[in-house]
């Protein structure tokens, strides 16, 4: 472990620095960065590497869970290899089981009586389940997209490809809070509820783009600035939003609206229409 924060010595006094842990594959690396920017997301590969090499043979075993599964392999092939597949599930149930939503380890023997709280497995077991439901409705979908011909249906075709791409890119294990990862299944069946009523309702359809595009404008502008706590909490927010805009039926788990929006949003400096 690595405490957040150091005081070094320069050739003008002192500086605050930012340790990280970095995750080098087979090894994991302790830099020191000037500013805190993009700490949590090396912190978050880095210690999850760590505490897998701490137990190199249950990490081991597992991993070979992941590479044997054909079908996920064939789910996952447009996004990437198998290999990348199983490291991603890997460092994702590292960090679920003993990381996230906790202050990290400062030091070794914090880190070390953290990994003795508990085992690996478990929590590996319900990450593959979940991605495999996610990587298999993501294969139906992308299908299903497809099969849109008609060039009425262009527009909507294309803002559910994004939004397919947006919820499950290639790296999204690499990201995911265990909430967004365990809500993915519900927000894929939101897409697919509105592929299957399409026809018809384009227009209102269309209209409920209008209605989303201004949230998602102003998170793409929190997403280039790099603010990743922000953006994650306010993507799932948008997300519900889809699911009250085109896919009532599958459900929010939250109570959403534009007003509620408006108000996260404002609180994090991004008003629409701003």
């Amino acid at each position: 472990g690595v405490p957040p924060t150091r005081t070094v010595r320069t050739a003008s006094g002192s500086a605050l620095v930012h340790p990280v842990l970095v995750d080098r594959g087979a090894s994991v690396d302790l830099l020191i960065r000037a500013t805190p920017s993009g700490r949590d997301a090396l912190n978050r590969h880095g210690y999850a590497r760590l505490a897998l090499l701490a137990d190199a043979q249950t990490a081991r075993r597992l991993r070979r869970e992941v590479e044997r599964d054909t079908a996920l392999a064939l789910h996952y092939a447009p996004l990437g290899t198998v290999s990348e597949l199983a490291d991603a599930v890997l460092l994702a149930s590292a960090w679920f089981a003993w990381f996230e939503g906790r202050e990290l380890p400062a030091t070794r023997a914090e880190f070390d009586a953290r990994l003795a709280e508990s085992g690996l497995a478990p929590t590996f077991a319900a990450t593959l389940e979940r991605t495999r439901q996610v990587l298999k409705l993501r294969f139906e979908l992308s299908r299903a997209l497809d099969a849109l011909a008609s060039p009425a249906f262009a527009p909507s075709r294309a803002d559910m490809a994004g939004q397919l791409q947006c919820l499950v890119a290639p790296g999204f294990l690499g990201h995911a809070s265990k909430a967004l990862l365990d809500d993915l299944p519900r927000y894929l069946a939101g897409i697919a509820y509105r592929i299957d009523n399409l026809q018809g309702r384009v227009a209102k359809d269309r209209a409920g783009m209008a209605a989303v595009a201004p949230w998602e404008a102003r998170l793409a502008t929190l997403r280039e600035a790099g603010d990743s706590a922000t953006t994650a909490e306010l993507n799932q927010l948008v997300q519900e939003f889809r699911i009250a805009t085109f896919s009532q039926p599958v459900g929010t788990a939250v109570k959403v609206s534009a007003t509620r929006l408006q108000q996260h949003f404002a609180a994090a400096g991004l008003l629409a229409g701003a």
